[in-house]
């Protein structure tokens, strides 16, 4: 193998791979590496290590020299080298270099070098060794305090009757029963059976755990004796044995485990047993299963789940009669499971028992209606919301109302939703009528574009959801509609004069003003970074928000006014104010409103009582910024709350 000196290691590597059944390297291709390895440019010092795989044994020990290196990152470097030596080495075919990579590693090892050395020695051994193994100098290691820890951890990575030897050798040593816990080699099922029947109580605990890590079906009595004893941890042992078991495609054992939890006295186990049963299977599971259904919610819950699971090819027969039962529990349970199971055939039984005596099973059939997409169900639904009480008509009415927004046929569905009004008396489920009437809207926009602007509208203006006012809004452009007039139509003050930035306001301070409070709109002031003079802006979006970081280019830690006049009727009414951050306003030279406060906007946070006058009213608003977004709206609403329309202003 021919290598120029001075050329980096990353320029060499497909020369090296092409080359890999030659000679192994010479002294002078490793002095290279190692002079790359410790190389000032960390791209050489990089491509010397990506390409030290090819370089063979040969390199090992001077590069691992460098492991103890003053220089962090030529340690780094050395160690990835070392890795690669290693890969390189335990391809196929090659048993005689991955050795001569793992003495090399042990040989090192048994030099006592510093912990962080002995550690990446350790995980190269475990990655290479096979015959060396059984090197009689790794009992050395593992007798020497020092060095114990990291040879149990290395040899149970190594999968090797050797290795297997020198951990069963050192039982009951927890360290050895937890590093053949980790190998999970079957042959030392027999060794761990011994210890877990020891009088060392705390490696029998031990044993028992690594056991059923391998999952050790031979150890099922003994953890179930600890389990039935009340030993700490032995719950979870089963559970891990049976987890173990079944991912090998075991059944038996796992059944049995479930099939004793499912009688623990702990809630918490009988829920793994109605889960685990689903997936162990087998005679007596369904019947089991069925039992628990009378059980606690979570153990129900679980149940059911375990029931739609069940690979039988009788279970759906077997639920379809559980849905007969004379007990409501099993008839509820029965419908849930099979609507897991069958989602397209299920449609009939949940029809059926909307009309079940039991209120119980009606509440299944009415929940299990919001999954399905069956518009048949929309009267039967309405029928029992008219007919039943509190909760269930609620509920009932609800699921209703899911159908409504899902229906294809907009005149049948706006007719349906109409019943709903009827029945919400108390206006308990205005936002999903808003929702199934924006749906309804979606679908017709074409066909009846003027009734679908009409309910588009009523959802802009009535809907708390962003989400559906930005969708109505969308369409209603689509539509062709004017959606300039909707922030006045919504009761927003759009047309404003702004002062700002101004200096930020100390604690205590917001309701103060740098003027009368008259303010001259042609007046200069002095603002955060010199004069500032009153500028006009108009309100856009349909939530009435005056953007004052767009205006004032991201300010922090300021203040801005806001003024705006709009006439109005003498009487009783509300300012609605939102605003990021604080918020003052003073109403006709009155202060009326002050929350110094740190929050994101929302369209009416602050709801202020106010007397307005006759004709001409003077609005003055002053808002904080902290830092982030700054904005605020204000809208006007009578005494009830109901916003006042202001496209006449």
């Amino acid at each position: 193998m021919k290598i120029l000196v001075g050329i980096p290691a990353a320029l060499l590597v497909p020369a090296l791979l092409l080359g890999c059944a030659a000679a192994p390297a010479t002294q002078r291709e490793v002095t290279v590496l190692v002079s790359d390895l410790q190389s000032e440019a960390g791209e050489t010092r990089q491509a010397a290590a990506a390409g030290a795989g090819a370089y063979g044994p040969a390199a090992f020990d001077e590069v691992a020299a460098l492991l103890e290196s003053e220089r962090p990152e030529v340690r780094k470097c050395a160690e990835q080298a070392l890795f690669n030596v290693a890969h390189h080495a335990s391809r196929p075919g090659h048993g005689e270099e991955r050795e001569q990579v793992a003495r090399s590693a042990l040989n090192m090892l048994c030099d006592h070098p510093d912990a962080a050395t002995r550690d990446a020695l350790f995980r190269i051994f475990s990655l290479t060794a096979t015959q060396s193994a059984g090197d009689r100098r790794l009992r050395g290691l593992l007798l020497d305090q020092e060095t114990a820890d990291g040879a149990f951890r290395a040899l149970a990575r190594i999968d090797h009757p050797r290795a297997l030897a020198h951990l069963i050798e050192r039982l009951p040593d927890p360290r050895a029963i937890r590093a053949l816990g980790d190998l999970g080699n079957q042959a030392a099922v027999r060794p761990l059976l011994d210890v877990s029947e020891g009088r060392d109580e705390k490696a029998a605990r031990e044993a028992r755990h690594a056991l059923a890590r391998m999952g050790a079906s031979s150890a099922r009595d003994l953890l179930e004796q600890a389990w039935r004893r009340d030993e700490e941890g032995a719950a979870d042992d089963l559970l891990l044995l049976a987890e173990r078991l079944l991912q090998r495609g075991e059944r038996a054992v796992p059944r049995e485990i479930f099939t004793a939890f499912a009688a623990a006295d702990e809630p918490l186990l009988r829920v793994a047993a109605a889960a685990g049963l689903g997936r162990s299977g087998g005679t007596g599971s369904f019947e089991l299963l069925v039992r628990l259904l009378a059980d606690r919610a979570d153990v129900r819950g679980a149940a059911v789940r375990s029931l739609a699971g069940l690979e039988d090819r009788s279970t759906g027969e077997r639920l379809r009669a559980l849905c007969r039962s004379d007990q409501a529990p099993e008839r509820a349970a029965g419908l849930r499971a099979l609507a897991l199971r069958e989602p397209e055939g299920s449609g009939r039984w949940i029809r059926e028992l909307l009309e079940d005596p039991d209120v119980l099973v009606r509440g299944a059939a009415i929940e299990l209606c919001a999954e399905q997409t069956d518009f048949e169900l929309t009267g039967p639904l309405l029928r029992l919301a008219g007919e039943g009480t509190g909760d269930e008509r609620l509920a009932a009415l609800a699921a209703a109302l899911v159908q409504i927004r899902r229906s294809p046929k907009a005149d049948e569905a706006e007719t349906l939703l109409e019943q709903a009004r009827e029945l919400d008396e108390g206006g308990d489920l205005a936002e999903e009528q808003l929702a199934a009437e924006l749906a309804i809207a979606a679908r017709s926009i074409q066909s009846r574009p003027e009734r679908a602007q009409i309910q588009l509208e009523r959802v802009l203006f009535e809907s708390g959801s962003a989400a559906r006012r930005t969708r109505a809004l969308q369409l209603l452009k689509e539509l062709g509609a004017d959606v300039a007039e909707y922030p006045r139509r919504a009761g927003f003050l759009v047309d404003w004069k702004l002062l700002g930035p101004l200096e930020s306001a100390a604690e205590g301070t917001l309701a103060k003003l740098p003027f009368d409070l008259d303010p001259d709109l042609d007046a200069e002031l002095a603002g955060k970074h010199g004069g500032v003079r009153w500028t006009p802006h108009h309100v856009e979006g349909i939530e009435g928000r005056v953007p004052l970081d767009a205006i004032f280019d991201g300010e922090q830690q300021a203040t801005a006014l806001a003024y705006c006049e709009f006439p109005m009727r003498e009487g009783e009414g509300l300012l609605e104010i939102g605003s990021d951050d604080g918020v003052a306003a003073w109403l006709n030279g009155e202060l009326v409103h002050e929350h110094e406060v740190a929050r994101p906007l929302t369209v009416d946070q602050d709801r202020v009582p106010v007397r307005f006058r006759e004709g001409r009213n003077r609005l003055l608003v002053k808002i904080s910024q902290g830092g982030g977004e700054w904005a605020f709206c204000v809208r006007l609403a009578d005494a009830s709350g109901q916003p006042i329309d202001r496209t006449a202003d």
